[in-house]
């Protein structure tokens, strides 16, 4: 029918004109990356978050987090679903960080744990935890071991949960 066929010729007709525009914006996008990406002092890399990506949520004397307890009740998330084993960054970062390298970045900026680096004692006092502490340490290493900036975030809502 005339309907369908006009229909059909200006589904076309926009399907063609949003190509061209998604296909512009790509060709911009690629060449503002490769524009500044080489531009001497530009950072260019990949943001994480301890909670979302290290895992390792129960070992190496890590605390519980305020992040552990919303998750692991149930609920507040989309199939509720943890940090606990999370993308396992804790123990592939050395893996992880060649594929920032392998990508050409020049920096990484990552958050430390407080749960991990300083959990609370059976005493009841925060002490500083030399297994978390040497963790970020390698982290550091790795990163400078293939002149990769590191941008370190110290607070990332990842709270001991006695701080809740």
């Amino acid at each position: 029918s005339p309907f369908f066929g006009n229909s059909r010729a200006l589904c076309a007709g926009m399907l063609s004109a949003s190509s061209l525009v998604l296909a512009a914006a790509s060709s911009a996008e690629d060449r503002i990356v490769e524009t500044m990406a080489h531009k001497e002092g530009f950072l260019w890399g990949a943001a994480t978050a301890a909670y979302q990506i290290e895992g390792a949520w129960n070992s190496f004397g890590k605390q519980r987090s305020i992040w552990d307890n919303f998750c692991q009740k149930g609920g507040g998330v989309v199939k509720n679903e943890t940090g606990n084993v999370a993308a396992e960054f804790y123990d592939r970062y050395e893996a992880d960080l060649q594929r920032v390298a392998d990508y050409g970045f020049n920096s990484f900026r990552f958050s430390i744990s407080w749960p991990r680096i300083f959990p609370k004692g059976l005493d009841g006092v925060h002490r500083p935890n030399p297994e978390g502490v040497q963790f970020y340490m390698h982290v550091l290493d790795s990163l400078k071991a293939k002149n990769i900036i590191p941008l370190v975030t110290i607070f990332h809502w990842d709270l001991p949960d006695d701080l809740d």
